[in-house]
């Protein structure tokens, strides 16, 4: 059950929307997967192992076979350092996020292409509709008086003239209120999940690495034969 909740989970993570929004708006394009996709990758094949040797335990704990119960704790040691890394991962990115992530935000905005939109600029537009904002902290991030159609009011007069109508001083746009706040709970709130969710994991681990070793160590006391009184 903890396996088929976890790779739910991750899958859960990778496609839930806000969560890609995030990806892109962070713009990393200097590696192939981000520190969230990673973490979440490393949930379900947490997942996957546990499931796997979910079995290894019952099977060695019903029928009494040390094998499988010796496999059963090798496995979940692997797990428990899998959840470290994955715990490492999120608590760096959960760190960098409080830090530094304002002024990255900040300086990848003042390259929005009007133009040839990207899964950037898609990302952006799709988080200021949905918020009412416009920018990271303020409309002015655009470094620029034209901004995108999407920070304009759905008052405006008609969606072809949105984007040439909408200017910093409009009273079409949905104001100079920021993303930012936007941003930060949510990044905040998953990233909550996943460290609580990699900290309950470690916890059970452990406790299942004990309940094995105690059953290991009472069949193989089972086997050993006590010497007759002389």
């Amino acid at each position: 059950i903890t396996g088929i909740s976890l790779i739910s989970l991750g899958c859960y993570l990778v496609t839930r929307p806000d969560i890609q929004q995030t990806v892109q708006l962070l713009n990393i394009k200097a590696i192939p997967i981000s520190p969230i996709e990673v973490a979440a990758l490393l949930i379900i094949l947490a997942g996957i192992i546990i499931f796997l040797i979910g079995l290894f335990g019952c099977c060695g704990a019903f029928r009494e076979n040390r094998l499988c119960l010796a496999l059963y704790i090798i496995f979940v040691l692997l797990v428990l350092i899998i959840q470290i890394a994955a715990f490492i991962i999120t608590a760096m990115f959960y760190s960098e996020f409080q830090f530094g992530i304002r002024s990255r935000l900040k300086s990848n905005i003042k390259n929005y292409n009007y133009i040839n939109s990207s899964p950037y600029e898609y990302a952006i537009d799709s988080l200021q509709k949905q918020y009412k904002c416009c920018g990271i902290d303020s409309a002015y991030d655009y470094g620029e008086l034209r901004l995108p159609s999407s920070c304009c009011s759905s008052s405006a007069p008609s969606t072809d003239e949105l984007s040439s109508q909408c200017t910093i001083n409009d009273i079409n746009t949905n104001g100079i209120s920021g993303c930012y706040a936007a941003i930060a709970n949510s990044v905040i709130l998953w990233g909550k999940i996943i460290i609580g969710t990699i900290v309950g994991l470690c916890v059970l681990a452990l406790f299942g690495i004990l309940f094995a070793v105690c059953v290991y160590r009472n069949i193989y006391d089972s086997y050993v034969k006590v010497p007759y009184p002389v």
